[in-house]
């Protein structure tokens, strides 16, 4: 098998992989044949590799492929051995307790925004989590303040040119409105989604810089709550909060993370 026709089949496995993420019932051939625009035979072949290895499995009553939990525990262990639960939930925990709101961490890399933890807070209206979700840059919090910590011209590569998505009536969609609100964010250093992607909740996006020179964005702190109770004011608090707790939070311990955008 030459290189590029390996690299090609790794290329179709993964696609198979991520149709199956979050399937928890499964689904046919037929349908990740039509969710990956893969042919049925090369669907068919990636599968019994998967089943072999372990990675996926067949429900006997409905014959659905999904992932299986041999897979799932390898995701943890890596988690695990990059200490996420050590090295943020202490800081997580404390916003969540000082706020009393849903505290998500996501981390910021050359390949996306990707939510990796959550806190419940103590309040008794919930907000839907985005845990284990790839973020939208331009409608989440937490990804405009990623893209503010870029050039412009960097932020249309990364969004992949002008049109942008639009996930509610509040969703900023125009490239030169989103430039301009990026530029807020640069003076204030936070970041804040009002009902753009999820109707009726407001959240604040706030940094996590590295502590060399340039400094990078490593990670960005979401911290949402319906939005009758995020005026200004709770605004204002929440960011006061935020940097109180940062102080404590010991940035170094990122540098065993591949964190970060590069602005090039």
């Amino acid at each position: 098998m030459s290189s590029y026709s390996a690299l090609a089949s790794v290329d179709r496995t993964f696609k198979v992989i991520e149709v199956l993420i979050g399937e928890v019932n499964g689904l046919s051939v037929t349908e990740i044949v039509h969710k990956t625009g893969l042919d049925k035979s090369a669907v068919s072949r990636i599968l019994i590799t998967l089943k072999d290895a372990g990675y996926v499995e067949v429900d006997d009553r409905t014959r659905l492929n999904r992932l299986s939990f041999k897979f799932l525990s390898l995701t943890y262990k890596h988690i695990r051995e990059m200490g996420i639960e050590d090295i943020f939930y202490p800081f997580l925990e404390k916003l969540s307790e000082r706020t009393g709101e849903l505290i998500q961490l996501a981390v910021v890399t050359e390949n996306g925004l990707f939510f990796i933890a959550k806190v419940e807070g103590k309040n008794t209206l919930k907000v839907a989590s985005m845990l284990g979700e790839h973020a939208a840059y331009h409608a989440t919090a937490v990804g405009k303040m990623a893209l503010a910590n870029l050039p412009n011209s960097k932020v249309i590569r990364v969004l992949g040119g002008e049109q942008l998505p639009k996930y509610t009536e509040n969703t900023i969609t125009d490239i030169e409105t989103l430039f301009e609100e990026l530029e807020k964010i640069r003076r204030e250093d936070y970041a804040i989604a009002n009902e753009e992607i999820n109707k009726d909740i407001i959240a604040v996006g706030l940094p996590i810089y590295s502590n060399d020179e340039p400094r990078r964005l490593l990670a960005a702190i979401a911290i949402a709550a319906p939005n009758f109770k995020m005026d200004r004011d709770r605004i204002n608090e929440i960011v006061s909060i935020f940097h109180e707790e940062l102080e404590n939070f010991d940035v170094s311990l990122l540098k065993t993370f591949s964190l970060g955008i590069s602005s090039d």
